[in-house]
């Protein structure tokens, strides 16, 4: 569930499946705001990702924020990450990341790919210490990790023991807090052994 202050605006869903060599992820987000009865911001985003042992091996991303249109294409190739974006095609390196919040192997990236626009950001993740996070009301004991960007920071939050991701917050253009609340925990996954 998703949430501006306390206010519920839609849902980010994520489904991660693994294969005999690979995983595929599923996400897809559907956001609305309302004003009264006016609809002040629908954003609606689905993506595919295949990731296997090396990392991400493909992208097939398409939004439509506020009736901005963005689409994002990829394919690994060799040592190099071929992607197509509305903004025309690029060359990345081959290890590039997308931000998989479900895969704590993030947090040590130093750049990341957003999967709405193709733009690659520069980050740097700062661990802020043991937290909890409620869940059902029960407090989860977490590690709180900071993803720092030029334009603000993203707050992750993964089990202590297991890692399972368990919550974002971060803060929207307009000063506002979003949250990510958690229907059902995750299973924990961690491509970690796998990327070094």
């Amino acid at each position: 569930d998703v949430f501006v202050d306390d206010r519920f605006i839609g849902e980010h869903s994520f489904r991660v499946e693994p294969s005999t060599d690979r995983w595929v992820l599923t996400t897809t987000a559907k956001f609305e705001v309302k004003i009264l009865f006016f609809t002040a911001f629908r954003y609606d985003h689905s993506n595919i990702e295949v990731w296997d042992q090396a990392g991400l091996l493909r992208i097939e991303a398409s939004t439509d924020s506020n009736g901005t249109l963005y689409r994002v294409n990829g394919e690994r190739v060799e040592d190099q990450f071929s992607l197509n974006t509305q903004d025309g095609d690029r060359l990345l390196p081959g290890d590039v990341m997308t931000f998989a919040y479900w895969n704590p192997a993030i947090l040590g990236a130093q750049e990341l790919l957003n999967s709405q626009t193709g733009d690659v950001l520069q980050i740097q993740v700062e661990e802020s210490g043991p937290d909890e996070v409620l869940y059902n009301d029960e407090p989860l004991q977490t590690i709180r990790y900071d993803i720092q960007m030029e334009k603000g920071p993203i707050s992750l939050w993964y089990g202590r023991d297991d890692q399972r991701w368990t919550a974002l917050e971060s803060v929207t253009d307009g000063g506002r807090r979003l949250r990510y609340v958690p229907r059902e925990l995750p299973e924990a996954f961690n491509l970690q052994p796998l990327m070094d």
